[in-house]
């Protein structure tokens, strides 16, 4: 289903960020779905800041959260076991506080105490993955960025 619909959209195959960004593709197809499930190896508010006006009214989002395969302070392939809080603090750090950051920041929590945007880390082993499913098994439109 997912690839007769990317012919349907005219989506591109591959998306390298020079003739198709992530980004611009993220917006097109963000506004024809209510979900959104996503696998990432980081997640940043920065990132966040890019895409949630597209996805602040959606029903349902879930994001996993895996671990980065090479930061430096990471010694060993084992997960730490508070993995992410020090790399969310080592970013909110260099970040420089704004009332743009702090409203979203306070849009994150609302939606979360909602039960709209669920978060899970995984901890098993590194994961770093760059996935987003816009849809659900229910939807007839489903549309897959790996």
């Amino acid at each position: 289903m997912i690839m007769i619909y990317t012919i349907m959209m005219n989506l591109p195959r591959i998306i390298d960020n020079t003739r198709e960004s992530l980004l611009s593709l993220f917006e097109k197809v963000s506004s024809e779905h209510e979900t959104l499930s996503i696998a990432t190896g980081y997640w940043d508010l920065k990132g966040m800041e890019l895409v949630f006006d597209k996805i602040k009214d959606y029903k349902k989002i879930r994001l996993l959260i895996g671990r980065e395969p090479l930061i430096p302070r990471h010694k060993s392939l084992r997960p730490e076991p508070d993995y992410p809080d020090k790399d969310f603090f080592q970013d909110l750090e260099r970040l420089q506080p704004t009332p743009e950051l702090k409203k979203l920041v306070q849009s994150i929590k609302d939606l979360i105490n909602q039960g709209r945007l669920e978060v899970r880390v995984y901890r098993k082993n590194f994961l770093h993955a760059k996935c987003y499913i816009f849809g659900s098994y229910d939807s007839d439109n489903a549309v897959g960025i790996i």
